[in-house]
């Protein structure tokens, strides 16, 4: 029975111009999913948003062989499927309206256990964005081993996220705009079969879907709903993070935001989110811990925070943090320490992950 709803699932996801939503209603109204491909043609003209021009596809459709034929690849490569009624399907995203009818993977399912929080941005971040995504992601993994850092694999962040997570030996899922038959970009294939060792890569598309920009709007949808959390490490005013962003809050989860200078091209769209009320305002794993009421180990923390430090460098750390940005010359009056000194210092903490080095010798906690 499985292998036949799998089947059948598979050929109703081929079926052009018929997303989740229509899918669902057409199987309502057969009473199943294999019932969709027996409905008689007046049962059909009477099904909400079935035109007849979507009729003559289900009725003329070669869906089935080449559901029959992803069948066989799936076996063949050892691909994974959990349907939208099985019980391992990812709760939260079963509650989207437009949720897939089907999943496929390769790696574990680590969205059975523990928070999900999905690290996005732009492909293109500049080296304070990276520095600040992975200084995020290795906070979250040594508060909360259990995390899981979910993100698309693409270029800038997204892979920025999956690496941190990978070095801190934490779960991260990459979800994917295509078939499992490859890997986009190609340049990732190395770090994608890391990720299935501690993790998993996740698909709604079956293998005959290739590269195509609208699919990865489509697969922004999942990365939102699969999530409790979402953060947007970094992003203009347009693009796909922007979009992930938005459907995010159309299903009622938080998301978060680092800000950045008015004048950053990659900091704009996170300065919009928050400054229109979408997202929250965060610098560090902590405050998005907090507004979430997850479960932090601050002995882990605060052993992770200042393991490399010395006596002086935690004093510095600790003027920065309590202020949200301090020149050399303002850090130095508040220390009693010389510039030169401090600046070396800053230059071996920055390395370590601890300060973030601004222009105009600026300097910021992290």
């Amino acid at each position: 029975m499985r292998d036949k709803d799998i089947l059948y699932s598979i050929a109703l996801s081929l079926l052009p111009n018929i997303g989740p939503v229509t899918a669902r209603n057409l199987i309502a109204y057969a009473g199943g999913i294999e019932d969709v491909f027996n409905l008689k043609l007046v049962t059909m003209a009477k099904i909400p948003g079935i035109g007849s021009q979507t009729i003559e596809k289900i009725t003329t459709s070669s869906a089935l062989e080449a559901a029959k034929r992803e069948m066989d690849f799936i076996i063949k490569h050892r691909i994974k499927t959990v349907l939208f009624q099985d019980a391992n399907y990812p709760s939260l995203l079963k509650n989207c309206n437009d949720a897939p009818l089907i999943l496929f993977y390769i790696g574990n399912e680590i969205w059975q256990e523990g928070k999900i929080l999905s690290v996005i941005g732009t492909r293109k971040p500049t080296p304070e964005n990276i520095l600040f995504t992975d200084h995020l992601v290795s906070e979250a993994i040594e508060c909360m081993p259990s995390i899981n850092i979910i993100s698309g694999l693409a270029y800038g962040i997204d892979v920025t996220a999956h690496k941190a997570s990978l070095k801190n030996n934490g779960k991260t899922m990459a979800i994917l705009g295509h078939g499992l038959n490859l890997i986009y970009p190609a340049a990732h294939k190395k770090i994608a079969s890391e990720i299935i060792n501690q993790g998993c890569l996740l698909t709604e598309f079956p293998s005959v879907f290739g590269i195509d920009r609208t699919n990865f709007v489509r697969r922004n949808r999942i990365i939102a709903g699969i999530s409790d959390a979402v953060l947007v490490a970094a992003s203009g005013v347009r693009g796909g993070a922007m979009i992930t962003a938005d459907m995010a809050i159309s299903y009622d989860r938080e998301v978060f935001a680092f800000a950045g200078r008015p004048n950053d091209e990659k900091s704009m769209g996170c300065n919009d989110l928050i400054k229109r009320n979408k997202a929250a305002l965060v610098d560090n794993f902590s405050d998005i811990a907090y507004a979430m009421n997850w479960i932090q180990s601050p002995i882990a923390k605060q052993l992770s925070l200042f393991k490399d430090m010395t006596d002086m460098q935690k004093q510095i750390y600790s003027v920065l943090k309590a202020h949200s940005l301090l020149s050399i010359d303002e850090l130095s009056m508040i220390t009693n320490l010389p510039g030169s000194l401090l600046l070396a210092n800053l230059l071996e903490m920055e390395f370590n992950g601890n300060v973030l080095a601004l222009p105009g010798k600026v300097f910021k906690a992290i």
